[in-house]
């Protein structure tokens, strides 16, 4: 409206004396606009604009306003606009509700098949007390709010047979939308004759062709991916100042006094003298600690009396606050795509759910760098009594 409403024209191309012969409109393509528009105000107003189906060699539009004895050159505008369907001023969105409002989603893809409830501020998966990451099904809500309609193929109930006909009768997909207010639903399937994806919406009803990429991207949906995964093991590295490890083989307190860190191994239930530890190291590994993030969620069934959890690590800030407790063991292997991944047995004192994390995040959180480094005295983690480095 507003590039129709602020054109204006560039000359007048003829202007007779009297009114136009049928020869003079075929001459400019006006005996067949090739487009007609017809602007009406709130008054009543009206203003007929024909647009030539011949184009000047500038590929300039030819006009006659309402039948006014003149025709006009204006832009290659009108012309272009004659192209544009229907669809291309339709409302696009295949879900057209307000995501705030949204109240529970259920989704079937091709993957999974899950609720989700909105409760509070928060999002949670119906029937568990697993966390889900807000951040992500936000995500979720923005990716099906982005879906976008190509075609509309049929408005209102189509019979059954055409239903069939385009394969939506039993779709892959499912989406359900509930608000306060409403229930929204859509049915999604792919017509490999037609190479299409289609879509049966209910409220309002109407059959649709979709993007094709939409098939990958709802189909591939997994409650797995939407599950927080880190705060179970969340705690603020800037509180750590005790760090006590104890494995099969190892066993030592770390501990931040005077400005400096130290280990006391403990062997055979005994303390050994405390050595120095370079504070790089040290806080190496307690980044490492904090960036851990859940393997694998594993179901109750499967970790009933296996999990052992003899290994431990404990966090402490300075006024002994547990900041993080971790258990872990024994370790199991599974074979995913032809590929054997070890994993740990894992709980937290922050939920009593067992989980996977796999072997080599715990392997290589720097543990065994100190011990090690304490039998071969390796200069570059140990400091001498004076705190002055030795060797390089």
């Amino acid at each position: 409206l507003k590039t129709l409403t602020t054109e204006k024209q560039i000359s007048v191309i003829k202007k007779p004396e009297f009114e136009f012969k049928e020869e003079d409109l075929k001459e400019f393509g006006l005996d067949h606009p090739i487009i007609i528009f017809n602007l009406k105000n709130e008054m009543g107003h009206s203003k007929k604009i024909s647009v030539g189906s011949i184009k000047n060699f500038e590929g300039n539009s030819y006009l006659r306003i309402n039948s006014e004895n003149k025709i006009i050159l204006a832009s290659p505008i009108w012309h272009s606009k004659s192209q544009d369907d229907i669809i291309n001023y339709r409302e696009k969105k295949l879900y057209r509700g307000d995501l705030a409002k949204i109240l529970k989603l259920r989704i079937k893809s091709l993957k999974d098949e899950f609720e989700l409830i909105h409760i509070g501020d928060k999002w949670q998966e119906a029937n568990a007390a697993l966390s889900l990451d807000q951040d992500k099904v936000r995500d979720l809500l923005k990716k099906i709010s982005e879906v976008t309609i190509n075609q509309y193929i049929f408005e209102g109930e189509p019979s059954i047979s055409f239903i069939k006909e385009k394969g939506v009768d039993s779709s892959s997909i499912n989406l359900e939308i509930h608000t306060e207010s409403s229930k929204w639903s859509a049915g999604l399937s792919y017509n490999s004759q037609d190479k299409a994806l289609y879509a049966l919406t209910e409220r309002p009803t109407y059959l649709v062709k979709l993007d094709v990429l939409s098939w990958e991207s709802l189909g591939n949906l997994n409650l797995d991916e939407l599950r927080d995964r880190s705060s179970v093991l969340a705690f603020n590295s800037n509180d750590v100042q005790e760090i006590y490890y104890k494995s099969e083989e190892h066993e030592f307190d770390i501990k931040l006094e005077a400005g400096h860190w130290q280990a006391t191994i403990i062997k055979n239930g005994k303390q050994q003298a405390g050595v120095k530890l370079d504070s790089e190291v040290v806080k190496k590994i307690i980044y490492k600690i904090h960036d851990l993030k859940i393997s694998e969620f594993l179901e109750r069934s499967h970790t009933k009396d296996k999990f052992g959890g003899k290994n431990m690590l404990i966090l402490k800030s300075n006024t002994k606050k547990l900041a993080l407790q971790l258990n872990w063991g024994p370790s199991f292997k599974v074979k995913k795509s032809e590929e054997e991944k070890y994993y740990y047995y894992v709980r937290t004192h922050l939920s009593d759910f067992v989980f996977a994390l796999e072997k080599n995040l715990i392997d290589s959180l720097g543990f065994d760098e100190i011990i090690s480094s304490n039998n071969k005295n390796d200069a570059t983690v140990l400091n001498n009594e004076s705190g002055d480095k030795i060797g390089k």
